[in-house]
């Protein structure tokens, strides 16, 4: 049966903005496969589907009811790679995610930090639940939001770029996660890192506290599943059910030992303890993409069970410079599906030429500014008409506060197996923003 659900998010209003060009050539959708019937993604910050070409299913979410906001990580492999049939060691033996033929970070590797420095501490060594953490002065809690290569000394990967092209001071390898980290922790922790690092930006680092709220959190809906007034919200706890632990992701992380300070947001879908299949999915997107592949947000935790997955968020303390620039799809990247179509909750604005859109782009740049932004086939000018998004479009108004560092841009579907080009100029926290990269795209949505 071949069902897509919307999402609802009664909070998201506006018309995106449209960029100058002619209209790029659609491509075809492709049916929803098994996997993406699966996906009923349930987000704090609304709810992300899968999406390339069509092949996936609309996600159902609610907007968790938490004050403030700010703000998704990446195909199994890296965009475009098959997807490798997954066998998690057990947590001991990871070492690490490698990085297309370099050697992984040993498990004794401290942290990663800029060129000289000696790194943070990783999450097993942080005093967590003793310490108030670190974050911005007076910052509020985010809302919940919404890849897979197995860590070790790091096989080649289709499409993977020198690790942090953009980025000169970027990981090339990433700490392994704690000692006695769930297999399935393990496995949604390296499908992250995966194409975080590939596309120069900072490493997640799976926290036990972390893992533990987001394995209580499903833990409370399996035990609820017959129960509509314990479950009625995907994000959400009620007291008095069995198995609370918190009315919402910030008091679950903090209950579970987290820093109250750096307490952020959640992703939930129901592919059932299946992180292979769910990470892929929000990295499609647009809103469930921003926390998942963001630099400066650094601490996960993923829990599971019978349809159920949850990633926990935390902000963590990121060493990401502040010139830190991340693209995706990134620079040189290959076989990137050419269509998204759009089921997302909330549904970010369409494109003048409608659903399916193009793959979605992105840029990561501390306080971006964006005053030129162009797409075209590698070799043609002729610029492709295209939505943009930043903070000042009317149709992210109320997600407004997660826009301050990320921009995205979409259009008509792109070509199979052709080269495009982006170009974006602006200013940002470093100074002047001036960045062209490339990437090719494939035949269809390649997991």
């Amino acid at each position: 049966m071949e069902v897509a659900q919307r999402a609802q998010f009664p909070n998201l209003r506006g018309d995106a903005r449209t960029g100058v060009g002619a209209r790029a050539a659609v491509g075809s959708s492709l049916p929803l496969s098994a996997a993406g019937l699966a996906l009923l993604c349930q987000l704090a910050l609304g709810c992300a589907a899968d999406g390339n070409g069509g092949q996936g299913q609309q996600t159902n979410g609610n907007l968790a009811p938490v004050a403030g906001f700010t703000a998704p990580v990446a195909p199994t492999g890296v965009a475009g790679a098959p997807v490798a049939p997954v066998t998690p060691p057990p947590a001991v033996v990871v070492a690490g995610t490698g990085v297309a033929g370099r050697p992984a970070a040993p498990v004794a590797t401290a942290g990663i930090g800029a060129a000289g420095s000696t790194g943070i501490l990783p999450p097993s060594m942080r005093p967590i639940g003793t310490t108030a953490g670190i974050g911005a002065a007076g910052a509020a809690p985010m809302r919940p939001i919404g890849p897979t290569m197995m860590a070790g000394a790091g096989g080649p990967v289709a499409g993977m770029p020198p690790p942090g092209a953009a980025n000169p001071a970027a990981p090339t390898s990433c700490p392994a996660p704690p000692a006695g980290t769930a297999e399935k922790a393990v496995t949604a922790l390296n499908a992250v890192n995966q194409l975080r690092v590939a596309s120069g930006s900072t490493c997640m680092n799976s926290v036990p506290a972390l893992v533990q709220s987001a394995q209580s959190h499903c833990d409370y809906k399996n035990t609820n599943k017959g129960n509509s007034m314990c479950t009625a919200d995907a994000h959400s706890e009620i007291m008095g059910c069995m198995g609370f632990t918190g009315a919402d992701v910030q008091s679950r992380e903090v209950a579970a030992g987290y820093p109250r300070t750096m307490a952020y947001t959640e992703v939930a879908t129901t592919f059932g303890n299946n992180p292979v299949a769910a990470v892929p999915n929000w990295i499609d997107t647009v809103y469930h993409r921003i926390p998942l592949l963001d630099p400066w947000t650094v601490d996960m935790g993923y829990g599971g069970g019978p349809g159920c997955d949850v990633i926990d968020i935390g902000r963590g303390m990121s060493t990401a410079p502040a010139n830190t620039i991340v693209m995706y799809p990134y620079d040189g990247q290959t076989n990137v599906a050419p269509t998204w179509n759009g089921l997302e909750g909330p549904a970010p604005p369409a494109p003048a030429s409608g659903w399916p859109s193009s793959y979605v782009i992105s840029l990561y740049a501390k306080n971006v500014m964006v005053t030129d932004h162009v797409i075209t086939k590698d070799g043609d000018t002729t610029p492709l008409a295209h939505t943009f998004l930043d903070k000042n479009n009317p149709g992210v108004a109320s997600l407004r506060n997660y826009f301050g560092s990320i921009v995205f841009m979409y259009g008509a579907p792109f070509e199979a197996n052709t080269k495009y080009r982006v170009k974006v100029s602006g200013t940002y926290g470093a100074g002047a923003l001036n960045v062209e990269w490339t990437f090719t795209t494939g035949t269809k949505r390649p997991f």
